[in-house]
């Protein structure tokens, strides 16, 4: 009787760490993006009229997000009717390459997905040259996802067009969660009401395990 107690408390012990691991030991292997892409190019990934307070603007703007995207594979996240919660980060720095990073909840499968083309974020696309995608851990989604309830994202603005300027970076955070579309832009985020947004986002670069020099980070 006593041996049987010991061996079922050693598989409850066991299960446990099981669990635990999962919960916050990271799954390096690389998993297959399976997305819907669109197909063409003049596809605009943001709604209109939302960008800026200019029509005209608007357009410019969605046109430039839009074909980054769209050059770096990605889908359109504000018209998918795709039930997993997503995060989106897009990093277009005038002089360097594009860079999105995704995050998704599949049915508590938390994987992130990182791209990169070899063009600059304020000129040309380029060609994507990364792809990847893995899986991450619970504890790590679940420190992001409380990163993007600390900076109460989805009612923040989605863009202030008094800090746009013309040499600098576009940080482009969008979710996706119940049917819910959010989006925010902010260009250079480096003042005290912009610096919980950038840190939201840096954690995404963080989390993808991207190297970028210093001297890139703006």
């Amino acid at each position: 009787m006593m041996n049987s107690i010991l061996k079922s408390i050693t598989v409850l012990v066991i299960v446990s760490c099981g669990i635990s691991n999962q919960d916050t030991i990271r799954n390096n292997y690389l998993v297959k993006d399976s997305v819907i892409l669109p197909t063409d190019s003049n596809t605009f990934y943001f709604p209109v009229r939302e960008l800026s307070k200019s029509l005209t603007r608007d357009t410019f703007l969605n046109k430039w997000y839009s074909q980054m995207l769209f050059g770096l594979h990605e889908p359109v996240l504000y018209t998918s009717l795709d039930a997993t919660e997503t995060y989106r980060f897009t990093w277009l720095r005038t002089f360097h390459k594009p860079i999105s990073i995704r995050l998704q909840n599949r049915f508590g499968d938390y994987i992130l997905t990182l791209k990169m083309a070899n063009g600059a974020g304020g000129y040309q696309i380029g060609k994507l040259i990364q792809d990847t995608s893995f899986y991450i851990s619970k504890k790590e989604w679940n420190e992001f996802t409380s990163s993007i309830n600390s900076i109460d994202f989805w009612k923040l603005p989605s863009a202030d067009i008094s800090e746009i300027g013309k040499d600098g970076s576009e940080w482009i955070l969008e979710g996706q969660k119940n049917g819910k579309y959010h989006f925010v832009i902010r260009w250079t985020p480096n003042t005290p009401n912009t610096l919980k947004f950038r840190s939201c986002c840096e954690y995404l670069i963080k989390m993808s395990g991207l190297m970028v020099p210093n001297e890139e980070i703006y």
